[in-house]
C-alpha cells in the first residue's frame, strides 16, 4: 500500500477545498492575503485604541454643537473672539470714565449727558446702519463699526474738556451702532429659534468676559500709571479686535442683498418704515420692546451712573474698588449666561425674563442701604443675574416672532436695538439728575419700579 502517495493526494484535495485567506479593505473590498507574508504595522496611522484621528478632532466640535446647537461654529467663534477684545475697552470705560470726568470737574448730571450721548447717536444712526447691512452686507458694517469703536476708546485718553468727551462719545456711538446691528444680524442669520438664545449667548459671554476683565484691568493700570493709560491700553486692544473681525464671513442671504441693491434709497427707507410700523402694531412685539426699554433705562442709569457716584461720594471708593465690583458683575454674567440661554431655549423666553426683572427690582431698592463697597460688590450678584436673564430672553423673543420673514426679522432686531438705546438715553440723565440733587433713594426707587 502506497501510504506516501495517498497522503499527498489527500493534502492536494484539502488545499483545493479551502478558500484563500482574504482581508476587508477600508472601502469594503475583499483582497487576497499572502499567508507567508509578515504582518505590517502602519506607524503613521492616527488610530489609537480604536479611535481614529478624525474622531478625536471632532470631539471639540461635537461638544460645541451640543452646547450651541447646529450653527456655523467658525463664524460664531470668530465673532466671539473679536467681541472679547472690543469689550475690554467698554469694561474699562465703565470703571475709569467716572473718575476721569470727576478729575475734569464734570458732575453726575453732565456725566449722565456724556453717557447718554452714545445711545442718542445710536438711535439716530441705527436705521442707516440697518440699511447698510441690507445693502452692503453684514461684514463691511461690522468691520467699520469695530475699528471705529476701538479707535474712539483710544482717543478717550486725550480728552481734556466736556466738549471733547462729547465728540469722542459720538464716535463711540456711531461705531457701536454699526457693530451692534451687524453682529446681531450675523448671529440671527446663522441660528434658528431652537438654538437662537444659545447662539446669541456665545457673543454675550465674550462681551461679559471683557466687561469682567476690563474694570479689573482698569483698576490695575490706573493705580500704576494713571487713569488715562487705561484708555491707551484698552483702545489698542479694541483696534486689534476690530482687525480680527475681518475674518468673519458674510452671512446675509444673497437674495436679500440683491433685492436691496435693486432698490433706491427712498424705496428702502419707505419699506423699512412701513415694516416697522406694522411690527409695532403687534402686541407681543410691543410688550417685548417695553420690557427692553425699562430694563435698559435701569442698567444705564443705576449701574453706570448712580451707583458709581454713590460709591465715590458716600463710600470713598475709587477706580480699583469699582473695578472689583464690575469684575464681579461681569463674572456673574459670564457664569449665568449659558444656563439662562438653555432655560430660554428649553422653557421659553417669558419666565426667565420675569424672574430677571424681579431680581433687578429688589437689588435696585437695596442700594441706599449700602455701607461699604464690599456690600455693593455682593449686591451685584443678584443684579447681574437679573440683567442676564432679561437680556438673554428679550432679543431672541422679538426675532423669533418673525422667523419666516428675513426682512421683518432684520427690522425687529433694529427696533430692539433702538428701544434699548432709548432706555439708556432716558435712564442715565434722569437718574443722574435725581442723584445730583441729592435724592439717591428716589433714583433707586424709580429704577426699581421701572
Amino acid at each position: 500500500m502506497d501510504v506516501t502517495g495517498s497522503s499527498a493526494a489527500k493534502k492536494e484535495e484539502a488545499s483545493e477545498e479551502l478558500p484563500p485567506l482574504t482581508s476587508v479593505s477600508a472601502g469594503g473590498h475583499c483582497d487576497k492575503m499572502d499567508p507567508t507574508a509578515a504582518p505590517t504595522v502602519d506607524i503613521n496611522s492616527d488610530a489609537v485604541d480604536g479611535v481614529d484621528g478624525e474622531t478625536q478632532n471632532s470631539v471639540l466640535e461635537q461638544l460645541l454643537t451640543g452646547i450651541f446647537g447646529d450653527v456655523d461654529l467658525r463664524t460664531v467663534s470668530l465673532l466671539s473672539m473679536s467681541t472679547l477684545f472690543m469689550s475690554l475697552g467698554n469694561g474699562a470705560t465703565i470703571a475709569a470714565m467716572p473718575t476721569l470726568c470727576r478729575d475734569l470737574g464734570i458732575g453726575p448730571l453732565l456725566f449722565g449727558a456724556t453717557w447718554a450721548q452714545v445711545p442718542l447717536v445710536k438711535v439716530v444712526s441705527n436705521m442707516p446702519c440697518t440699511y447698510l447691512c441690507m445693502y452692503w452686507g453684514r461684514r463691511p458694517v461690522l468691520v467699520f463699526g469695530r475699528i471705529l469703536e476701538g479707535a474712539s476708546t483710544l482717543l478717550k485718553g486725550f480728552v481734556f474738556s466736556f466738549s471733547s468727551i462729547l465728540v469722542v462719545r459720538t464716535c463711540v456711538g456711531l461705531g457701536n451702532a454699526a457693530n451692534q446691528m451687524s453682529s446681531t444680524l450675523v448671529l440671527s442669520d446663522v441660528s434658528v429659534p431652537a438654538n437662537r438664545a444659545r447662539t446669541f449667548s456665545s457673543s454675550s459671554v465674550a462681551m461679559n468676559v471683557g466687561k469682567c476683565l476690563g474694570p479689573l484691568l482698569a483698576g490695575c493700570i490706573s493705580a500704576r500709571a494713571g487713569v488715562r493709560m487705561v484708555f491707551y491700553v484698552t483702545g489698542t486692544l479694541g483696534l486689534l479686535g476690530g482687525l480680527m473681525s475681518l475674518a468673519v464671513p458674510e452671512t446675509a442671504p444673497k437674495e436679500v442683498l440683491d433685492k436691496a441693491q435693486a432698490q433706491t434709497l427712498t424705496d428702502q427707507v419707505s419699506d423699512a418704515t412701513k415694516m416697522q410700523y406694522r411690527l409695532l402694531q403687534h402686541t407681543q412685539m410691543l410688550s417685548g420692546l417695553v420690557v427692553s426699554l425699562c430694563a435698559s433705562a435701569t442698567v444705564a442709569g443705576l449701574t453706570y451712573n448712580v451707583l458709581p457716584h454713590f460709591l465715590m461720594d458716600r463710600l470713598g471708593a475709587g477706580v480699583p474698588q469699582q473695578g472689583v465690583m464690575h469684575f464681579t458683575s461681569g463674572a456673574v454674567c459670564v457664569v449665568s449666561r449659558i444656563p439662562a440661554s438653555f432655560l430660554c431655549d428649553k422653557f421659553g423666553r417669558r419666565w426667565p425674563v420675569i424672574g430677571g426683572l424681579l431680581l433687578m427690582a429688589c437689588a435696585s431698592g437695596c442700594i441706599p442701604l449700602l455701607r461699604s463697597w464690599i456690600q455693593a460688590t455682593v449686591l451685584q450678584v443678584p443684579e447681574s443675574v437679573g440683567q442676564t436673564f432679561v437680556f438673554t430672553g428679550i432679543v431672541p423673543y422679538v426675532t423669533d416672532l418673525w422667523e419666516q420673514d428675513v426682512e421683518a426679522r432684520v427690522q425687529a432686531s433694529s427696533l430692539a436695538v433702538i428701544t434699548a438705546e432709548l432706555g439708556q438715553l432716558v435712564g442715565s440723565p434722569l437718574l443722574g439728575l435725581m442723584c445730583a440733587v441729592g435724592s439717591v433713594k428716589a433714583a433707586c426707587w424709580v429704577s426699581s419700579a421701572g
